[in-house]
């Protein structure tokens, strides 16, 4: 979603587990290279997600399971470059973030 988000925006996640997630929601998790995605949910299957990215035209191969899934967008901060370290919130704790990037 680096096109619908932008390069080096920085998406704040929410943890929540697949019982928690609806159809719609912006979701990030990894695939199997990895690899982070932040897709918008297009069906709830039970045990699985089908998501689909905002420029793209079909729904992704491969369904997104619980182990997958690391949170809900919560929030997203646009910026014209990406951090340098970690980014920590106000209780020093990090802050689990994505940050975007186009294709």
């Amino acid at each position: 979603m680096g096109n619908f988000y932008g390069d080096n925006s920085l998406i704040v996640i929410r943890p929540a587990r697949l019982s928690e997630i609806r159809e719609g929601m912006l979701v990030v998790y990894k695939n199997d290279g990895n690899e982070l995605i932040a897709h918008q949910v297009v069906r709830h299957c039970g045990n699985a997600l089908q998501t689909k990215g905002h420029s793209n035209t079909a729904i992704d191969p491969s369904p997104v399971t619980e182990n997958m899934l690391l949170g809900v967008i919560f929030c997203v901060f646009h910026a014209n470059r990406a951090p340098s370290d970690e980014v920590l919130s106000s209780n020093g704790n990090p802050l689990p973030i994505a940050h975007c990037r186009s294709f």
